[in-house]
């Protein structure tokens, strides 16, 4: 019976046998030299660093040995066969003889940049960086030269496109690719493009109607323009369809003395030199085409033949050439002297424009403005010997003195 204020009784303790405590406690030093043991040999697996990739396991195997490579004892024949074989360049830099490892860079050269550079003929080392730039698609391989015509010929057979500007450039492009989304909204090279390679869906690219109706003309090789309804419509596709194709007697099919008649009619005066296509034309349209021709040619014979009850026209004309050509002589050809003295004014002093060439003075008939058209030739080309064509002395030693 338990007695009050102690809790329960106490279990009775019972002391274990010797002999079983002894073996308890040699099995357990057992164990833990067992894992010691276990323990040891793991690091010592982990840690052994792995031999010409195999694994650590593999060093311990009886016999076990290391294939020693091949390369160690590879002469300059066995070098070049592996350069050549696996294009390596670095194999070719193993080859002792010089001769065999120029031979074994030159052939390589073609897949390997760094054995191109090494190739001491400088034809051979020229032609390898520029096969690399074509293969490659890289003109900045390019800038390895020195020489700016050398540097210039590669970029050019690199990119064939790369010099062109504005049209040409457009269609190159869209011909390399032969894709014709390239030209953008660039009429004149979607027509260019369709003419190379007939692909009439490179038409839709053209917002006109009209002019994709010419577009499709050439591509087919046969006019297309008679489908279109409206006559404004017609003309355009004839005007657009003719001059591209070069046939002048397509400008017949347009209404009679329209503008586009007189865009058709005046292109081909211009590019033929025969002012007697203005002659289809009437009244003013004509004499546009006069001018047209004479500025276009540089020929003032088309003024010359402007109606001389056509004042306007005529004076415009003789004016607009002397500018735009840079000859000062046609003002010449005028009956009104105040319009001579306006078309000299205008035609000398305008840098602008450029030069006038010094031949261009001599059929000037006013001696003052021949002195100045010598006097600006002179300072334009910069040529002070055209001062000596001066007359008057004032006016030559002012044109001597520009030159100080």
């Amino acid at each position: 019976m338990a007695i009050k204020g102690f809790g329960a009784p106490k279990k009775s303790y019972t002391f274990e046998n010797k002999e079983v405590k002894s073996k308890k406690n040699t099995l357990a030093l057992a164990g833990m030299a067992i894992a010691i043991i276990i323990i040891v040999i793991v690091a010592v697996i982990l840690l052994q660093k792995p031999s010409d990739g195999k694994s650590a396991l593999n060093v311990y195997l009886p016999n076990a040995t290391i294939e020693e490579s091949s390369n160690n004892t590879c002469d300059d024949i066995c070098w070049l066969n592996e350069g050549v074989t696996k294009k390596s360049a670095y194999a070719c830099g193993k080859i002792n003889d010089s001769a065999k490892a120029q031979e074994c860079f030159e052939k390589v050269a073609i897949y390997s940049l760094e054995a191109c550079m090494k190739i001491t003929d400088s034809t051979k080392n020229k032609e390898c960086i520029i096969a690399n730039a074509i293969s490659q698609q890289s003109i900045i391989l390019c800038d390895s030269f020195k020489n700016e015509s050398e540097k210039n010929e590669c970029i050019d057979k690199a990119d064939p496109c790369y010099f062109k500007n504005g049209t040409e450039h457009s269609l190159c492009v869209a011909m390399s690719k032969n894709n014709y989304t390239y030209c953008g909204k660039d009429e004149n090279c979607i027509l260019n493009f369709v003419e190379n390679t007939k692909d009439i869906n490179a038409c839709s690219a053209i917002k006109v109607e009209a002019k994709q109706y010419a577009c499709m003309a050439i591509a087919k090789g046969k006019d297309s323009c008679k489908n279109l309804e409206q006559p404004s419509q017609r003309d355009l596709c004839f005007e657009t369809y003719s001059m591209w194709k070069n046939q002048s007697f397509l400008c017949d099919e347009i209404t009679y003395n329209s503008m586009y008649a007189l865009e058709c009619y005046q292109y081909f005066a211009v590019i033929e030199k025969n002012m007697d296509y203005c002659k289809k034309l009437a009244f003013n349209n004509e004499w546009s085409c006069y001018l047209n021709y004479s500025v276009g040619t540089n020929d003032v014979s088309g003024c010359i033949e402007i109606n001389k009850n056509a004042e306007f026209s005529k004076v415009k004309c003789f004016t607009d050439f002397a500018m735009i050509n840079r000859n000062p002589g046609a003002c010449a050809l005028m009956s009104d002297p105040g319009d001579a003295i306006q078309c000299y004014y205008s035609s000398i002093f305008m840098p602008d424009v450029g030069p006038i060439p010094k031949e261009n003075c001599a059929n000037i008939t006013s001696n003052t403005w021949k002195d100045k058209c010598y006097s600006y030739s002179a300072t334009g080309n910069n040529e002070i010997i055209t001062c000596s064509l001066v007359e008057d002395n004032s006016a030559m030693q002012n044109c001597y003195d520009k030159f100080k």
